[in-house]
């Protein structure tokens, strides 16, 4: 059982980095391998249970920033069209709208998935992800188009299996990976320095807060052990 849980979040980390880099595939080595031996000598189920409590605290923090995104959607800012339709002039249709540097906020997974076959028994479970200790940033530039991300964060993975809840933290080097970007309406495209992309929907955008979300759905193989996966990133945002 500790062998299987520990594996689990070696695959979780190793999905969570392979978003926010635009991986397409994961193939997690060295670092995240390692971690399953690190989890076996910290395994503690105390442990687990306070960070349950701290994820849940995290949570909550995050979500308050929604409410002050709201009052910033005044459309002041929206002069290339003059409509005024109850903000949307917001959406970064024009590049430069996008320009300068954002600070993270929160980087969740939502509505986790996953599936997998463990000594021949069907095994699914939902697991989730919020962060805390934000100390990263995203700088978006032009000409050309390029973005940079910088910083680290705590990602708090937790999932259940077999009735029981597991938590587990991680720092995560920076919340997108650096290549160059496009915006079109509601969508942002990030391609990476090895050409591939990802693909985020622009949730909410003013000149203070940027969230983006993309669904994912993902296949991640280590020690032998093969789990689908699917889910919603969301990345927020403020400057």
């Amino acid at each position: 059982m500790s062998y299987l849980k520990n594996l689990l979040f070696c695959l979780l980390i190793g999905l969570f980095v392979s978003l926010l880099s635009c991986e397409g595939s994961i193939e997690p080595i060295g670092d995240i391998e390692n971690e399953v031996n690190n989890l076996d000598d910290d395994d503690s189920g105390n442990e687990s249970g306070n960070q349950d409590d701290d994820n849940t605290d995290d949570t909550d923090d995050d979500g308050s920033g929604d409410n002050d995104s709201g009052n910033d959607g005044s459309g002041d800012d929206t002069n290339d069209d003059g409509n005024g339709n109850n903000g949307d002039d917001d959406n970064p249709n024009d590049t430069s709208s996008i320009l300068g540097e954002w600070n993270l906020v929160s980087a969740e997974i939502e509505n986790g998935q996953a599936s997998t076959v463990f000594n021949g028994t069907d095994i699914d479970f939902p697991f989730s992800a919020t962060s805390k200790d934000e100390d990263a940033q995203v700088l978006f530039s032009e000409t050309p188009d390029e973005v940079n991300g910088s910083g680290q964060f705590t990602s708090v993975i937790s999932f259940t299996l077999f009735s029981q809840t597991f938590t587990e933290e991680t720092i995560i080097e920076s919340p997108i990976t650096n290549g160059s970007y496009e915006t079109n309406g509601s969508s942002l495209t990030i391609v990476d320095n090895e050409g591939i992309s990802s693909e985020f929907s622009i949730n909410e955008f003013s000149n203070n807060t940027l969230i983006v979300e993309t669904s994912f759905t993902r296949s991640i193989v280590l020690d032998g052990l093969d789990v689908d996966t699917n889910g919603v990133l969301i990345l927020e945002f403020t400057r």
